[in-house]
């Protein structure tokens, strides 16, 4: 917990020979050792784990940083949310922004930081090309903002014919 620049460093030059299986199990090791016991933070180690080749290492390494609200993560969580590869991280990154537009509606960041989450939340919400799963998300860490364009979304989202967006509407609502 709380690795020094020295100990980060040498856990960075190690991390490429750790093998896979065993790098997913450390990462999930730690997010339920900081869900167990809040003083852990490991938040260095999973903002590095973010860019880990794995998918199950990146998804792992969001949900780890469920306590974080340092400004300075909303944009690899936008930068995944938008370019990763694996659905499941994308859909993982979206619902991470949602602790990051509660702060913003409540005041707690900068406007330009609440205008931007919510600007790329709507631009997934509307990408038709975008899977559901992530579209879904985006739209329920959206909502917070509770504007006219964002009300018409859950409107449209709550008139699909995919049961997943209906749910996720309710849920926004």
């Amino acid at each position: 917990s709380e690795l020094d620049s020295a100990e980060m460093e040498l856990l960075w030059q190690s991390w490429p020979s750790i093998p896979l299986e065993r790098r997913r199990e450390l990462v999930a090791r730690l997010v339920t050792m900081a869900e167990d016991d809040v003083d852990m933070d490991f938040d260095r180690v999973f903002r590095h784990c973010l860019e880990d080749e794995d998918p199950e290492v990146r998804e792992k390494a969001v949900s780890g940083l469920w306590e974080c609200d340092d400004r300075t993560l909303v944009g690899p969580l936008i930068g995944l949310m938008n370019s990763d590869p694996v659905e499941r991280v994308r859909a993982s990154a979206a619902i991470s922004l949602g602790k990051f537009s509660a702060l913003s509606a409540f005041g707690k960041l900068l406007p330009k930081d609440g205008e931007w989450i919510q600007a790329q939340l709507i631009s997934i919400v509307q990408n038709g090309h975008e899977s559901i799963e992530v579209r879904r998300r985006a739209l329920e860490s959206v909502a917070v903002f509770d504007t006219g364009k964002i009300t018409g979304l859950i409107h449209q989202a709550y008139q699909s014919i995919d049961q997943r967006m209906r749910v996720s509407a309710a849920y926004a609502m």
